[in-house]
């Protein structure tokens, strides 16, 4: 886990770091297979490392966050823009 956490924080300076690169740099310095399982394992492993916020965050550039708009009230709301529940 140290050392995938070095190559992740390798990557800082580039943008980051994906899982797939992590696991690629870990098989080929021989540090674990290239199996399925593994890879499985790693992402289990990595995701819960991130969750107690002692791993360094991940990249996902195939994945887009859709963030639906919000104004503070209704008074900030565009004008003109349709309401969700009118049909």
């Amino acid at each position: 886990m140290n050392r995938a956490a070095d190559i992740v924080t390798s990557y800082d300076r580039v943008g980051g770091c994906t899982l797939r690169q992590a696991y690629y740099r870990l098989v080929a310095e021989m540090l674990i297979p290239h199996t399925a399982p593994t890879y499985r394992r790693l992402s289990s492993r990595l995701a819960e490392a991130r969750r107690e916020e002692w791993f360094p965050d991940l990249i996902d550039p195939l994945r887009e966050v859709h963030v639906s708009p919000a104004w503070p009230d209704a008074r900030c709301v565009p004008p003109g823009l349709p309401l969700a529940n009118q049909q």
